[in-house]
């Protein structure tokens, strides 16, 4: 990631006076996603129990990453048809 955000700023994508508020943005997001399953899961130990939330989490991380996969997958099949349709 680390290596995209240095050729992003590298670039002149993003204007000098703007790359802090970008990062900052980056890291708001980051902190969201990490923080936010963890609040839930918090609020919903209590009533649901420690492991069945340890499960359902990992449920929910291995179906998000399917999911993943098979977007990625779909994406890459169909740059694949069109690059050798153009190529035709």
């Amino acid at each position: 990631m680390l290596k995209h955000l240095r050729a992003t700023f590298r670039c002149k994508v993003i204007p000098a006076t703007q790359r802090g508020g970008t990062l900052s943005s980056v890291y708001l997001v980051s902190y969201v996603a990490f923080g936010g399953p963890t609040l839930v899961a918090g609020l919903l130990i209590p009533t649901i129990g420690l492991q069945n939330m340890v499960y359902g989490y990992a449920a929910f991380i291995v179906v998000l990453s399917v999911i993943a996969l098979l977007l990625l997958l779909r994406s890459r099949t169909k740059r694949i048809k069109s690059s050798t349709a153009a190529g035709q």
